[in-house]
C-alpha cells in the first residue's frame, strides 16, 4: 500500500457538506466548538497521541470534539513500558477514554498498529460508537494477530529488533524514520 501527500484541495473532511452548513457559527461567523462530531484519534506504533496535533487543530475549527490519547509505554507515556503493555492494555487505554469522557456516537479512527486497537474497542463497547475509521490501518480478523497478518519480513524484522534491544522481547525500538517511507501530510497554508 502506498502512501501519498495530501492538499487541502484531497477531500479529506471531517464532515459531509450537509452538516458543515448546519453547524451553529458564532457573532463572526466561526465555528463553535462542540458542536460538530466526536472523534478519537488513535496513533500506530511508535508514535503518541501527538501525531495527531495538526489534524486535531482542523476538526476542531470545524467545530468538533477530538481526543488524542496516548498509548501506554508509548510517546510521553513511555515510560510506563516497564508496565509491559499488550494489545488489551491499549485497547482498554481507549476504553478508558470514551468510558471516563462519557462519549458515545464517536467516530473511532485507528492509524496503522491502531486498527487492532480500535476492533477491539468496537467488540468491548459498540454502544459507544457511530463509525470506526481504519487509516491505513492493519485489520486483524478475530482470533488473529497482527504476526498472522503482518508480511513476514516486517515481522521477521520486529522480532530481530527486539531480540537485538537485548530486553525481554516485550519492547521494539523504533525503526529509523526512512525505514518507515512515511509521507508528509501537508495541508494548503504549510499547516502540518
Amino acid at each position: 500500500m502506498q502512501r501519498r501527500s495530501l492538499s487541502a484541495t484531497d477531500n479529506v473532511s471531517a464532515a459531509p457538506a450537509s452538516s458543515r452548513s448546519a453547524a451553529a457559527l458564532d457573532g463572526q461567523g466561526r465555528r463553535l466548538q462542540g458542536i460538530g462530531k466526536t472523534y478519537v484519534l488513535v496513533h500506530g506504533a511508535f508514535h503518541g497521541g501527538w501525531c495527531w496535533t495538526g489534524v486535531a487543530r482542523r476538526l476542531r475549527a470545524l467545530g468538533h470534539t477530538v481526543y488524542t490519547p496516548t498509548l501506554t509505554g508509548l510517546g510521553e507515556r513511555s515510560h510506563v513500558m516497564a508496565a509491559r503493555p499488550t494489545i488489551d492494555t491499549f485497547i482498554e487505554d481507549v476504553a478508558q477514554v470514551l468510558h471516563f469522557e462519557d462519549l458515545t456516537e464517536v467516530l473511532l479512527v485507528g492509524h496503522s498498529f491502531a486498527g487492532s486497537v480500535i476492533s477491539g474497542v468496537a467488540d468491548r463497547m459498540p454502544e459507544r460508537l457511530q463509525h470506526l475509521v481504519y487509516l491505513d490501518a492493519a485489520v486483524a480478523l478475530p482470533g488473529q494477530a497482527l504476526t498472522d497478518i503482518g508480511p513476514p519480513g516486517l515481522v521477521d524484522g520486529y522480532r530481530a529488533r527486539a531480540r537485538a534491544a537485548g530486553g525481554d522481547g516485550a519492547s521494539i525500538p523504533p525503526p529509523a524514520p526512512e525505514a518507515l517511507c512515511l509521507a508528509t501530510i501537508t495541508f494548503a497554508g504549510g499547516d502540518n
